[in-house]
């Protein structure tokens, strides 16, 4: 396993996929062996041709590739249907990676033969110093520590543990072993549940989901505020309800029982709390609430209610994607 495909689905986020290209520039790893595959999930955005156009020419392979929107699980299959690498490396559109990322990935797979590896996450130092800058990015950072932190399995060696799914975000493994599992799943309308998914599969299938520690990725993402994040969290959650509609015994069922409508089996404190979330989750309600706990970053409260208040909010957007989701299914 000696070529790379990297495949790179984007939106509409130029500022972020262009560093994201640059840090692949300066990957230390055989030009020959490597392809970079771009992928405009939105189809003719004029900036993000320009942003390839600028970085083709040179002696890494860089393709773009345009499709009409279609989410990013249907994004990274069409990128990896012309993808010619023996490992498949999918990054998200504002991910930053270290000079040895490659090598990393191609040690962990000599390793552990049929693996699929993620690296652990860090964010990249422009971001991290915005979000530091705002009770709502600190608040931000302190959920990411946690998902890192919960992450981890079972020790593997002195780098590598075993995780219970991998994200898509910077996903390494073998091109015939993507299609051998069906490659994502692109009924998944948004990003969100869709790695999930696959790392299931995968695990049936009798494959080893890995997180490397010496592999540190840089996320690099532009979504600072309150308002990105719910909207974010929102759209994940509505790929929940697909998530647990195709696989009814996965963990994400916790997230739709709590947030999907009322049924026989809920106790009455769920049902109490089912039909608070309706009544706070109106938009004329929802955005109010939205409006105090921003305007709460620069009144004087103290930062453990400024983060009830971000918890409420977000937590009725994911409340929103849920119900979204049990309509979009009905409609089906």
């Amino acid at each position: 396993m000696e070529t790379v495909s990297i495949v790179v689905p984007t939106y509409r986020r130029t500022n972020p996929l262009r560093a994201a290209l640059d840090s692949f520039f300066f990957l230390k790893f055989p030009r020959r062996r490597l392809e970079v595959i771009v992928v405009d999930d939105g189809g003719g955005d004029r900036e993000v041709e320009r942003v390839v156009r600028e970085r083709q020419g040179s002696d890494v392979s860089l393709t773009l590739i345009s499709q009409a929107n279609a989410g990013a699980a249907a994004a990274r299959n069409r990128g990896a249907r012309v993808a010619q690498g023996d490992l498949l490396l999918f990054c998200d559109d504002d991910v930053l990676v270290e000079p040895d990322h490659l090598d990393q990935h191609l040690g962990t797979q000599r390793q552990y033969e049929g693996s699929l590896v993620n690296g652990v996450s860090r964010f990249a130092p422009g971001a991290l110093s915005r979000l530091q800058a705002t009770s709502f990015g600190r608040y931000r950072i302190e959920l990411e520590h946690r998902f890192e932190a919960e992450a981890d399995g079972r020790r593997m060696d002195e780098t590598c543990v075993e995780t219970s799914f991998v994200s898509a975000r910077n996903l390494g493994l073998g091109r015939a072993l993507f299609w051998e599992l069906g490659g994502f799943d692109e009924s998944f309308p948004y990003a969100g549940a869709e790695d999930q998914e696959l790392s299931l599969r995968a695990r049936r299938a009798g494959c080893l989901l890995l997180r490397n520690h010496g592999i540190r990725v840089l996320n690099n993402e532009p979504t600072i505020t309150l308002r990105d994040f719910c909207l974010r969290e929102e759209r994940s959650a509505e790929t929940a309800v697909v998530l647990a509609r195709k696989l009814p015994e996965h963990a994400v069922r916790a997230i739709v029982a709590e947030n999907g409508p009322v049924s026989r089996a809920d106790a009455p404190a769920l049902i109490v709390k089912k039909a608070a979330k309706s009544m706070l989750s109106v938009r004329p309600v929802l955005t109010w609430l939205k409006r105090i706990a921003e305007r709460s970053q620069r009144a004087p409260v103290g930062e453990a209610v400024r983060r009830r208040l971000y918890q409420l909010v977000v937590g009725l957007h994911i409340f929103k994607g849920v119900r979204n989701g049990f309509r979009s299914a009905g409609s089906a």
